[in-house]
């Protein structure tokens, strides 16, 4: 009887630690999923504002309306003081006059080889002059001024880029 009752008691314990060593190791092999779990939940990503600088000579942006040498090109508004990455943005219309001193410059990317995947070392597209003719509505351009143009509305480009639809997200640095 004695012996039973130690038995029973040994084998009680035996459950009981049993018992706290699976909690344990349940609560430290979940315990790295809880973490991240926790930080995304808790701590999302928060974006912060850009400013927009007080001079700008140069955007990007479409060409809604042609009308003789006169270009209106849209673009996201330029004057207002941050924008955040993230979100919609508001844009306006500039008028972009393209002068006889204007250079119209379209890019050439030489086509990639039958089988290669990059180019074999980094070149600068060709650029070749283009007239205003060849701008069409619906086009990406880049425009450069010889002035501020952050709050002018209408001025005289010096140089106008064309995008080829490939090169739409790539800004040239003038």
């Amino acid at each position: 009887m004695l012996k039973q009752k130690i038995n029973s008691k040994i084998a009680l314990l035996i459950i009981v630690l049993l018992a706290i060593f699976t909690g344990v190791l349940c609560y430290y092999v979940t315990f790295p999923l809880r973490v991240v779990e926790k930080r995304v939940v808790e701590e999302p990503k928060k974006m912060e504002p850009v400013a927009i600088p007080e001079e700008i000579f140069n955007f990007t942006g479409a060409i809604v309306a042609k009308e003789g040498s006169i270009l209106s090109v849209e673009i996201f508004d330029l004057t207002k003081k941050e924008y955040t990455l993230k979100g919609e943005h508001p844009k306006e219309i500039r008028k972009v006059e393209v002068g006889s001193e204007t250079k119209i410059i379209r890019q050439i990317i030489e086509p990639l080889k039958a089988g290669q995947t990059t180019p074999p070392e980094p070149t600068q597209p060709k650029e070749e002059n283009i007239s205003l003719d060849d701008l069409a509505v619906g086009d990406q351009i880049a425009v450069q001024a010889a002035e501020n143009i952050k709050y002018q509305k209408e001025f005289t480009a010096t140089e106008i880029l064309y995008l080829p639809p490939a090169l739409k997200n790539i800004k040239k640095s003038f």
